[in-house]
Formats: C-alpha cells, structure tokens, sequence
C-alpha cells in the first residue's frame, strides 16, 4: 500500500467511527425533542459549556504532546502526567464549585445550573481523560479501537436520557444520561488504550515525567492558554445568550450545535486526529509538511460542502420536519451558521501544523483575536434584541477570523523557512 493509501484507510477508520457515532444521537434526536424541552435543552448546554471550558485545563496541554516523542515510553510519561494532572485538577474544581458554587451561577447569570455545580467536575474529568486517551490509542495507531470507544459512548448517551426521560423528563434526566454514558465512554476507552500497553505503563516514573514536563513546556504556556481562549469562544454564546435572551433560545441554538455544528466538526477531527501524525513525521523528517497539508485540505474542501450547501438552502423545514414545529428557528440559526462551519470544518484540523512547529505563540494570538471579534458580534446583536443578528454577526466574525488562521496554518506548513517568514 502507498503511503497516501495507508493514509487514506487510516481517515476512513476514524471517520466510520466517527460518523457512526454521530448519527446515534442524530438518528434519535427525534424522540429526544419531543420527550424534552428547549428549556431543558438549554440547561443540558449550559451545563456541558461549563464541563467543556473546564476541561481545556486539566491536562495542562500536555495532551497535545504525546504526539511529539519518537519513543513510546516518554509517550508513555505524558499519558500518566496528562492524567495525573487531571485528576488533581477536577479535585480542586470540586472544591472551588462547593466554595464558590453560587457566586459562580450568579456572576454568569445562569441559576439553572446551580443544582448540578456538584457534577461539573465528573463532567470535567470525563471530557479531559476521554481525550487524552483517545491521543494515546492514536500514537499506538490504534483506529479501529478509537472508533469503537466513540460508539459505544456516543449509543451510551442517546439511550440513557431517551430511557431515563421516558420516566422524567426534565434536565435531570438529560444530564444524569450524559454523565453515566460518559462512564461507559471511559470505562471503554480505558480498556482499550492500557489493556496492551500496561507493561508500558508501569514503567512511568516521577522523573521522567518531570524531565518531560519541563521540555514540552511551550504546551501549557502557549498551547493551553490560545486552547482556552478557542474553547471559550466556542462556548460563550451559550452563556452570553441565556443573559440576553433566555433558556429558550439556548435550546434552539443547542439544538444547531447538535445536530449539525458537532458531527461537522467532529468528522473534521477524524482528519485531525490522522494528520496529527502524518504531519508530524513528515516535519521531523524533511522540515515541512506541505504534503500532508495539501492533501487534507483537498479533501476537507470537498467533503465540507455535504452537508453544509444543504443547509445553507434548506435547514428550516428540514429542521420542523424532523424535531417538530416548535424547533423551526434552530432552522435559521444553522443557516446562519452554514458559512462558518464550512471554513471551521477545513481550517481546524490544518491548524495543527502550528504545534508541529511550535508556533504555539501565533495560535494564541488568534485565538485572542477570535474570542474578541465573537463576543463583541454577539454583544451588538443584544443592543438590537435581536438573536437572529447576533447569530449572523457571530457566524461573520468565526468566518473571517478562520480565514486568517487557514492562511497563518498554510504559510508555516511550507516549512521553517516559510514560517520564519510568516513572522516577519
């Protein structure tokens, strides 16, 4: 097999993986929406925003780093020190929310999520070791057992809150859903990535770790702050919303983020995840990763216009006819949408070249531009009342400002050269 072959069957495993956990929940949104709310929705959203810009912190970054060692038992060390972190992290989460817990919901101006503070930090950990571990089984070339942790989580999920909300249907039950199939999505993906390597593991040792973590420390200085910043931006709607236009409208909005920003996206990170590594040996062995880079981007530019062309003409019936009348606006949201998610869909997986060359410093700098340029859009559609406006601005300003970064991404995959000149 070719080299752009072994490529091409290792996307196709993540992405089948991928997809298939995807349409799960897609497939029983239906039952979803007319078992809840877009009140409840709306508290499930807030809820995993918190749980999500939570968890950005707690591997430090080093997660990112696994990638990086050419031997697997420095590899091997990241894991246990990007766990290890974790860990301790959501311990000091836990006791910060039982502290601070009300000053927190009243400061964001979201009482709803009061009564689940307690599970924030579970939601947290989760979300952080999920990744981490996904990474590990990715450095083992291990597809197949990827694919197959993010089925059986993404199936876990969608039938819980389906099987718990035909007895109560409130946010509760979404919620209480979420975090058991949380559960059985690690308990899955732990087996699969230690069952073969706990040989490896157990040769992990303090120093070793120390030693790591101090020679990969661009990753929590640049990396973890611009991952935030990104995180954040992505996640701040949902707050900023819930202050200016209610629960509601969060729902509807959720809803957009679900079924149509989340399978886009996470089919993106299919590709991200394989050219994580293609890119990364093609840098350490010739300087450049142009290669990788064109041929990803050839592909995501192609594959981006399935599904969103389709929306961009036809998200609201198409919305009303599958969840019900009372959800056609999160038709108009996702058209508004559609623009964004295209250039995000191409541009993400890209931008890992600037890890690959430890420009981790250009990634933070746009990421406070992003987070800048998306608050103010959303703020100037609060003045008008308008949610509609606020949406479209945000959708705008994400468009041009991932334009830039596919740019900055194309410029460094050139080569060290080339990014010496993006500096300049």
């Amino acid at each position: 097999m070719t080299r752009f072959g072994d490529y091409k069957g290792k996307v196709l495993t993540v992405l089948t993986g991928t997809v298939a956990s995807q349409a799960i929940p897609i497939v029983l949104m239906p039952a979803l929406t007319r078992l809840f709310s877009p009140d409840d929705f709306g508290t499930l959203s807030l809820f995993l925003a918190a749980a999500t810009i939570a968890a950005v912190p707690a591997t430090a970054a080093y997660d990112i780093a696994l990638f990086l060692p050419k031997e697997k038992e420095k590899s091997a060390n990241l894991l246990t020190l990007s766990l290890c972190i974790a860990v301790c992290f959501s311990v000091l989460l836990f006791l910060a929310t039982y502290i601070w817990g009300d000053e927190f919901t009243a400061l964001i101006d979201a009482a709803e999520l009061e009564p689940y503070l307690w599970a924030l930090p579970i939601a947290a950990l989760f979300i952080a070791s999920f990744q981490t571990l996904s990474s590990w089984l990715i450095t083992q070339q291990r597809f197949k057992g990827l694919a197959l942790a993010r089925i059986a989580q993404s199936a876990a999920i969608s039938l819980l809150q389906i099987v718990i909300g035909l007895s109560v249907a409130s946010a509760t039950s979404l919620i209480a859903g979420q975090l058991i199939g949380q559960t059985i999505g690690i308990a899955t993906v732990v087996y699969l990535a230690l069952s073969r390597d706990w040989t490896l593991i157990r040769q992990v040792n303090f120093c070793a770790m120390r030693e790591l973590g101090a020679l990969y420390r661009r990753f929590p200085i640049y990396s973890l702050p611009a991952n935030f910043i990104n995180v954040l931006a992505n996640q701040a709607p949902m707050f900023l919303m819930t202050a200016f236009f209610g629960p509601v409208v969060v729902g509807l909005y959720a809803l957009t983020q679900r079924i149509v920003a989340a399978p886009i996206s996470i089919v993106g990170n299919a590709f991200l995840e394989v050219f994580k590594q293609r890119a990364s040996d093609e840098y350490k062995n010739h300087g450049h990763c142009r290669t990788a880079f064109r041929q990803t981007f050839r592909a995501l530019a192609w594959l981006g216009l399935i599904p969103c062309l389709p929306l961009l003409l036809f998200a609201p019936p198409l919305i009303a006819w599958l969840f019900g009348e009372p959800w056609r606006e999160a038709g108009v949201y996702a058209q508004l949408l559609a623009p964004m998610l295209y250039i995000r869909f191409i541009a993400s997986p890209l931008a890992y070249v600037l890890y690959v060359a430890e420009r981790q410093n250009y990634d933070l700098i746009w990421q406070v531009g992003l987070l800048v340029s998306t608050l103010l859009a959303l703020v100037a559609g609060s003045y008008a009342g308008s949610p509609r406006l606020g949406i479209g601005l945000f959708s705008g300003a994400y468009f041009l400002m991932y334009v830039l970064y596919l740019w900055l991404s194309f410029r460094v995959a050139q080569g060290r050269g080339a990014g010496r000149e993006a500096r300049s």
